[in-house]
């Protein structure tokens, strides 16, 4: 019988001294980055410049000129994905007029949704400065669906 209740004992110490530990596994599994794109919210044209890394190698830079806002509407442009689908951790960032470089993980993303997160997309929106968005929303961006996942300009309504 003591042998039951050490044996017990033992599997439940195992048990509580992993307790988190999958979820540091979850949190570091890497990501596969879907897209980036550039958006200009102000009232003039502007040339920013991006750059993707991964696994902290730089696979994309590249500047895009964006048309300034017109009529409640804003303009953007979706950048070649030329880092492939090569899941990693992923640094999306982005600058204006040789300023210095805004940067983002992409893994921010599971900040904000949930553990799980394998594909992410990203944003570097220009108004007031730089600022970088990624978000859980693959799903919206299928080649198929799309013929805005890579290399494209869009515009939206504000």
């Amino acid at each position: 019988m003591q042998r039951r209740a050490l044996l017990s004992t033992i599997g439940l110490t195992a048990a509580a001294s992993t307790a988190g530990c999958l979820d540091t596994v979850v949190d570091d599994a890497p990501i596969r980055l879907a897209r980036f794109a550039t958006v200009n919210h102000t009232s003039d044209p502007v040339r920013i410049d991006l750059r993707v890394d991964r696994d902290g190698e730089t696979v994309h830079e590249s500047s895009r000129q964006l048309r300034e806002k017109e009529d409640g509407r804003i303009h953007g442009a979706v950048v070649d994905c030329d880092w492939g689908s090569t899941s990693g951790e992923y640094v999306v960032a982005a600058r204006v007029a040789d300023t210095e470089w805004t940067s983002k993980p992409v893994s921010d993303v599971r900040d904000e949704s949930d553990d799980t997160v394998e594909c992410a997309t990203a944003v570097a929106h220009y108004e007031d400065g730089v600022w970088l968005q990624v978000r859980d929303d693959c799903g919206r961006y299928t080649r198929t669906a799309s013929s805005r996942v890579c290399s494209d300009e869009f515009t939206v309504e504000e």
